[in-house]
């Protein structure tokens, strides 16, 4: 069953369009290639060339990633069997398209958008039906007009490490006006150098900025 579910309204009416954000684990004997490859990962592209499920044969599953350790990144490609215990193959028998934002501790993060709340629940079903795990992380109304809808800004882009380097920015003021904190001191909580925990608050800022503009212009 779906947990730690949150709406950005409780009052959507039936039938609106909705985008969803999902935290899957897949099984762990489905041996997933973009779960298995790294536990944080960014800019995931996939397709699943072959499809069908005939003969125990349902395809491969192509992916290229960006994987990350909160410092330096690499792209890797990894080229997997899919099997009928593959979470894709439950969106590939539902009208929806999948988008693999990443991967966070051994966790897809995926966006879905959907034509109204009702069609997430055997969305679920059927991910739960193989044996996944599986959190409901957000649900956005889309609004189809000005002052209508809701914003969302995603940060499952942000490294732990990162995620670290800004809860202590924020303990100890860093982003207060005056500043309760300098760079130095957040290094010394840390245990890194005054490079790194600025390169780590950048790069958590740039990706905050990043999905706020592709939000503001959907």
């Amino acid at each position: 069953m779906p947990s730690d579910t949150h709406s950005n309204r409780d009052d959507d009416p039936v039938g609106a369009p909705v985008r969803i954000r999902l935290e899957i684990e897949p099984h762990p004997e489905v041996g997933c290639g973009v779960v298995g490859d790294s536990t944080h990962a960014t800019g995931v592209t996939r397709h699943v060339s072959g499809g069908g499920c005939q003969d125990d044969d349902c395809g491969t599953c192509h992916a290229e990633m960006t994987v990350s350790d909160g410092t330096e990144s690499e792209t890797s490609y990894v080229r997997t069997p899919v099997s009928e215990r593959c979470v894709c193959t439950v969106f590939d028998r539902h009208d929806c398209v999948p988008i693999v934002t990443g991967v966070r501790d051994g966790r897809l993060i995926v966006s879905l958008r959907l034509e109204d709340r009702a069609a997430l629940r055997p969305i679920v079903a059927g991910l739960t039906g193989t044996g996944a795990s599986v959190s409901v992380r957000r649900i956005s109304r889309i609004g189809e007009g000005s002052g209508s809808g809701s914003l969302e800004v995603d940060a499952t882009d942000v490294t732990p490490k990162q995620r670290e380097a800004v809860t202590v920015a924020i303990e100890t003021g860093y982003y207060d006006r005056p500043r309760g904190a300098d760079l130095e001191e957040l290094a010394e909580r840390l245990g890194v150098s005054k490079s790194a925990v600025s390169q780590r608050l950048n790069a958590v800022e740039a990706t905050l900025v990043r999905s706020l503009a592709d939000e503001t212009s959907r």
